[in-house]
C-alpha cells in the first residue's frame, strides 16, 4: 500500500482555534463542578458559572496560570494559558515506592473516580480520583508473572483484563479477585531459533507474554490477546484459540505489540505485527472479528519487538485509525486503504534511535483530538487530526501510557517510568493544559 505525505498548511484555520478554546471553556467548568462536589456547597449552579465568566475574559484577553498544591506537583504547558482556578484540582497521590515503573492504565465507565493503573509488579487502584492509590490483590498468592498489559470491560464495571508474562488473568469484582487462564493461548515451548544455531534460547510458549488486549465494546465476552500470535477468547478469557496466524506449523518470529478495535464497527480489528527476521513492521485488519487478516501497510527499517508501536480508532469515525511504529506515525481515513505520515511537530517522528510513541489516546467527544505519549520527551497533543502538534507536559522518564477517560475526555492520566525523581503517574483535568504528577 502507498504511504503519501499530506501538504502542510499554512496556518490552523480559524474554526480549529474556537473549537480549542470550547474544550477549555468544558473543561474549566467540570473543574468547577467537581469542587463544588467536593466541597458540598449549594450553590454549584454559581460557580459554574463563575467558571464560564472567567473562560470569557481568558478567551478575550489571555489569562495566567498558577502552580499547584499538595503532595503532587502542577505542571503548565509551555506556552499554553490557564486561570489561577485549574490549580484547585483533586490532589494526585503518589504510588507507594516499590510500585515499579507504570506501565498501563484502565477506566471504570460508571464510576470515573475509580481509575486502575499497572505497573510492572502489581495493578493499583483509586477510587478518590487519584488522591489515594491501593493495591488490588495482584499482590499475595497465585499471582504470577510480569505485568504488560491492562484493560476494562466497556459494560461491565470492575471487570479487567491483565496481559502478564504467564497468562491472561481476570477481575470481575474490582481487583479483589484475579483469575488467570492460558488454555489455548501459547503452544508448547520452541526454540527461538533451530537446534544448534548460535545463540539459540528456549522461550516457554505455555507461560509466554501477552503484550496487548482488546475487548469487544458490545461482545463483551469476546477478548483478544496480542503475543507471537492475535489469540480470541468467546468466553470471557477462559479458553483461547488462535486466530492470526490461522495455522503456524512452525515458530513464529512475529510479535504482536499493539490491538485495536472500531468502537462503532466492533468487527474492524486492527494489529501491529513486526517479523523479527526482516525488521518489517506490518499493520494487519481484520473485518470479520478475527477470521481473515490482510495487511493494510508495512513500515521497513524497525520491528515491533524493541520498538514502541501503538494504535488508536477514532471512536467516531472508524475508518479513521492512528498508528505509530517506532519514529513513524501514520494515519488512514479510509480503513486502512491507504496511509499518511503525519508527526509534524513531535520530536521523534524524524527518526530518533529507538525512540518513538508508546501510546496513543484519541478525546472520544472531538474529532481530531488525539494525545501521544513518547518515550522520552513526554506528552504531546493535536487538535486537527494529527496535522500539527504540540508537547503539553515535558518528561525526561518515559512515558508508557496515556489514556482519556470516556466519561470524562478533560481528564487524561499517563503512566510513567519512575526513575527517580521523575514521575510514574501524570494526570490532567484541564484537557492537557496543567498536570499534576506524581512519584
Amino acid at each position: 500500500m502507498t504511504v503519501t505525505s499530506p501538504p502542510r498548511r499554512p496556518e490552523i484555520e480559524k474554526d480549529r482555534d474556537l473549537e480549542q478554546r470550547v474544550a477549555e471553556l468544558e473543561a474549566l467548568i467540570e473543574e468547577a463542578r467537581r469542587r463544588a462536589l467536593r466541597r458540598r456547597r449549594r450553590n454549584g449552579a454559581a460557580a459554574l458559572l463563575v467558571a464560564a465568566a472567567g473562560v470569557a475574559a481568558f478567551i478575550g484577553f489571555g489569562g495566567h496560570g498558577g502552580g499547584g498544591k499538595g503532595a503532587a506537583a502542577t505542571a503548565r504547558a509551555p506556552g499554553s494559558q490557564s486561570p489561577a482556578a485549574i490549580s484547585e484540582s483533586p490532589p494526585l497521590g503518589a504510588l507507594p515506592p516499590h510500585a515499579g515503573s507504570a506501565v498501563a492504565i484502565a477506566f471504570d465507565r460508571r464510576s470515573p473516580q475509580t481509575v486502575y493503573v499497572m505497573t510492572s509488579g502489581h495493578v493499583y487502584k483509586t477510587t478518590d480520583g487519584g488522591s489515594h492509590w491501593h493495591a488490588t490483590a495482584t499482590i499475595g498468592n497465585g499471582w504470577m508473572g510480569t505485568n504488560v498489559t491492562l484493560t476494562a470491560d466497556p459494560r461491565h464495571p470492575g471487570t479487567l483484563y491483565a496481559g502478564t508474562g504467564s497468562a491472561v488473568y481476570k477481575t470481575v469484582d474490582g481487583g479483589s479477585n484475579w483469575r488467570p487462564s492460558n488454555r489455548g493461548l501459547f503452544e508448547r515451548p520452541r526454540p527461538t531459533f533451530p537446534e544448534g544455531t548460535p545463540g539459540t534460547r528456549w522461550f516457554n510458549r505455555g507461560k509466554g507474554w501477552v503484550i496487548a488486549l482488546a475487548v469487544d465494546p458490545t461482545k463483551t465476552n469476546v477478548v483478544y490477546a496480542g503475543s507471537d500470535r492475535v489469540s480470541k477468547s468467546s468466553d470471557g478469557g477462559h479458553s483461547w484459540k488462535t486466530v492470526f496466524p490461522p495455522h503456524s506449523r512452525r515458530y513464529s518470529r512475529r510479535n504482536v505489540s499493539a490491538l485495536a478495535i472500531a468502537p462503532t464497527r466492533p468487527e474492524a480489528i486492527y494489529a501491529i505485527t513486526g517479523d523479527f527476521a526482516d525488521g518489517r513492521t506490518s499493520i494487519y485488519r481484520s473485518t470479520d472479528a478475527g477470521t481473515t487478516w490482510h495487511a493494510t501497510t508495512s513500515v521497513r527499517g524497525t520491528n515491533a519487538y524493541g520498538f514502541a508501536t501503538a494504535l488508536a480508532v477514532d471512536p467516531r469515525h472508524p475508518a479513521t485509525v492512528y498508528a505509530a511504529i517506532g519514529a513513524n506515525v501514520l494515519k488512514t481515513t479510509n480503513a486502512g486503504k491507504t496511509w499518511q505520515r503525519i508527526g509534524d511537530g513531535l520530536p521523534y517522528a524524524t527518526g530518533h534511535p529507538g525512540g518513538g510513541v508508546n501510546a496513543l489516546a484519541i478525546d472520544p467527544r472531538r474529532t481530531g483530538t488525539v494525545y501521544a505519549a513518547l518515550t522520552q520527551g513526554g506528552i504531546y497533543k493535536t487538535t486537527n487530526g494529527g496535522q500539527t502538534w504540540t508537547r503539553t507536559i515535558y518528561s525526561n522518564a518515559y512515558v508508557y501510557a496515556v489514556a482519556v477517560d470516556p466519561a470524562r475526555p478533560a481528564t487524561i492520566y499517563a503512566a510513567g517510568a519512575g526513575a527517580f525523581p521523575e514521575p510514574r503517574i501524570l494526570r490532567s483535568t484541564t484537557s492537557g493544559h496543567t498536570w499534576a504528577t506524581a512519584p
